[in-house]
């Protein structure tokens, strides 16, 4: 194993770090040390085995050992990928509120692809802002994957939810002087009235 090439005898003598991992070793100063591992592991610092990816980059899949303790990686198991290559990111720590993001291959900017439930992308996908910069009236919704439309989950006081959920609708637009409502399978009902009335028993009137 001089030469940097593999040794399989020498390997073989060394346990699983050098048979199963190792891919070429050497001596130094009478120590046989690794000197590069198999995909998806780095040299440790001591040269003696091969350590998984995120041992060193957290959630980090895949990596290449630049030499000098220098790990970059390439591949994220569930988070997202630094533009410098050397950390695995949580979207939320980028962009505040986001959940899942994506990089911008053309300007290298992160782009959030969805925010928490409060809260949806902005048309520049750069930050995450309330529903009802989308919707207004809303105070919780979601992106729909198939359409990308926004659709609105709750409404703030004083609206309901319009059937296809593209929309707030103002209690009043249905039942006159109603405060508080909710969109029951398309009848409005009313639950409380402005203007010293009160709801009705079926709850369709003030």
């Amino acid at each position: 194993a001089e030469d940097g090439i593999r040794d399989v005898e020498r390997s073989r003598g060394l346990g699983d770090v050098y048979k199963r991992q190792c891919e070429t070793c050497g001596r130094n100063n009478g120590n046989l040390n690794c000197w590069t591992c198999l995909n998806n592991l780095y040299v440790s610092d001591d040269g003696a085995s091969c350590v998984a990816c995120d041992v060193k980059i957290t959630d980090c899949s895949n990596c290449v050992d630049n030499g000098d303790n220098v790990i970059t990686c390439s591949a994220c198991t569930s988070l997202f990928l630094s533009d410098d290559n050397t950390a695995c990111l949580d979207c939320g720590a980028v962009i505040e509120n986001c959940q899942t993001c994506n990089s911008d291959g053309n300007n290298g900017q992160t782009i959030c692809d969805t925010c928490s439930s409060s809260t949806v992308p902005s048309s520049d996908g750069l930050s995450c802002g309330p529903c009802s910069d989308a919707i207004t009236g809303c105070s919780e919704c979601q992106v729909d994957s198939n359409t990308n439309d926004v659709l609105c989950d709750v409404c703030g006081s004083g609206f309901y939810v319009a059937t296809n959920q593209l929309e707030c609708v103002a209690c009043s637009n249905d039942v006159a002087d109603c405060t508080v409502c909710e969109n029951d399978n398309g009848a409005v009902k009313c639950f409380e009235c402005g203007n010293s009335k009160y709801p009705v028993a079926n709850l369709l009137s003030c």
